[in-house]
């Protein structure tokens, strides 16, 4: 489960990075480009029906319909929660741009809301939250969120505080909420996102009512005004702010650093050559217990350094088992670390998405954040391993630390010849992760993959460390 302090953490680095308000009056505001992001409750309650049709069905053929009659000047995108996990996991990390805005028109919509089907839990907070970081590049654009729900939070989660921090932070001009088949009470506690995101909130109890309210929605986006408002203009952050280099390794030597150390060491799986640490890996399992079984744990022989620091790598791999993981972070043990890593997983048998995540291991309680970076469909899996060779096959991994909080970032870097499959070009920062105490005591990195029954492809995976840099901020 997430923390609730960690939910608004991309908004705040919106406002703080802030470095130029722009004061837009009534005539020019008029120019800006009307954007809709469609935010979609695929929680497990949306199998639930009303007068005999799954809810999840009413509301996509909904959004089918609305779509088509929106104006072909508004762009549009889509997100969903609660699509990906099993509701008995709890995970409040559950939410994806299906498409960002742009890519949601009336050829699109159908395929995409193909992909979403109703499985975990309902984290409102934690999905506006990243609604802000999705939205990032369309700041100077006129932004309406519009969100679907037949739930309230379930992830200890403030909706309303999250839909606030984002018109305070300059990302929406409105926040709008249909609430689905919801009782009196429901509706009061879900209107105020509506209310403190300067939207409209509408109720629909059946097929005919969701109909009117979304059409209600279009009247009100189309009508709305684009408001004078202050437009947080984001300054674009360097890759690392740093004032000296701490430590670096190229591995151009022939061998192995004798400033690492390795943990479960096997030297049968790693070389140095030509400039590159090449490791070879098997299947370490899932999530947090890849610590306790991965082989060749590297750790840096050099202590952490007070005050602030970056870490950063870069790593060449193969998506070959479409299972593979990499982690690089400060760590103590299995039960005590702050990692960033570049997950790749196969969501079913024709998509496999590349995720950036952070977690945080105290005591053997974990926190994590996820964020989906892209995605490789086909129904073949050889044929997603050759998308994925033509759009990118290097990645660079960070972890940041300011003061007391741990910001992760990852950016997959765009394979020679690329073109237009190319990966996204921006860097992927999560949301910052919290620790009283220093989390670790070693620089580390380590490589795996994980268990998964939509691939058949199993083995070993292989990678390239091109060089490790940490800087003092």
């Amino acid at each position: 489960m997430t923390n609730r302090s960690s939910t608004f953490s991309r908004l705040s680095l919106l406002a703080a990075t802030a470095v130029t308000v722009l004061s837009i009056n009534a005539s020019s505001a008029q120019a800006l480009q009307k954007n809709v992001l469609f935010v979609l409750d695929s929680s497990n309650s949306m199998w639930g029906q009303v007068d005999g049709v799954a809810k999840i069905d009413i509301a996509k053929q909904a959004l089918v319909d609305l779509v088509a009659k929106m104006p072909k000047t508004t762009k549009m995108g889509l997100v969903a929660y609660g699509h990906r996990f099993n509701h008995k996991l709890n995970d409040c990390s559950d939410m994806e741009l299906i498409s960002g805005i742009g890519s949601t028109n009336n050829e699109t919509i159908q395929e995409q809301l193909g992909y979403v089907k109703p499985n975990g839990q309902t984290p409102i907070a934690n999905t506006l939250a990243e609604v802000g970081s999705w939205l990032q590049p369309h700041l100077e654009e006129d932004n309406t969120v519009v969100l679907i729900s037949d739930g309230l939070e379930s992830c200890d989660g403030d909706p309303c505080a999250a839909s606030k921090a984002l018109k305070d932070a300059g990302v929406t001009t409105a926040v709008h909420v249909v609430g689905f088949d919801l009782d009196t009470t429901q509706q009061a506690s879900i209107q105020c996102i509506a209310e403190n995101g300067d939207g409209q909130y509408f109720n629909a109890q059946n097929n005919e009512g969701l109909v009117e309210a979304l059409e209600q929605v279009r009247e009100v986006v189309e009508q709305q005004p684009v408001k004078p408002m202050k437009v947080a203009q984001a300054e674009t952050k360097p890759a690392v702010m740093s004032d000296a280099v701490y430590y670096e390794d190229n591995f151009d030597s022939e061998e192995l650093s004798g400033d690492w150390t390795i943990v479960n060491e096997n030297p049968d799986n790693y070389l140095v050559e030509d400039g590159k640490l090449t490791v070879l890996f098997g299947d370490t399992g899932n999530g947090t217990e890849a610590y306790k079984t991965a082989a060749n744990i590297f750790r840096l022989n050099k202590p952490i350094p007070k005050g602030d620091w970056t870490m950063t790598m870069r790593v060449m791999f193969v998506a070959q088992t479409h299972k593979e993981w990499l982690r690089m972070g400060i760590t103590k043990d299995q039960d005590d670390s702050v990692l960033t890593s570049l997950e790749i997983v196969p969501y079913n048998y024709d998509i496999t998405l590349f995720n950036a995540r952070a977690d945080k291991m105290a005591k053997g309680e974990n926190t994590n954040f996820v964020s989906k970076i892209t995605d490789y469909r086909s129904n073949n899996v050889t044929e997603r391993t050759d998308l994925v060779s033509q759009s990118t096959t290097s990645t660079l991994l960070r972890l940041t630390k300011e003061g007391r909080n741990y910001i992760s970032a990852v950016k997959l870097e765009a394979a020679d010849g690329a073109g237009d499959k190319a990966p996204p070009s921006e860097w992927i920062e999560l949301q910052k992760l919290t620790s009283l105490k220093l989390p670790g005591d070693a620089f580390t990195f380590f490589f795996g993959h994980g268990k998964a029954g939509f691939v058949p492809k199993d083995g070993e995976g292989l990678v390239e460390v091109d060089w490790v840099k940490i800087e003092t901020n």
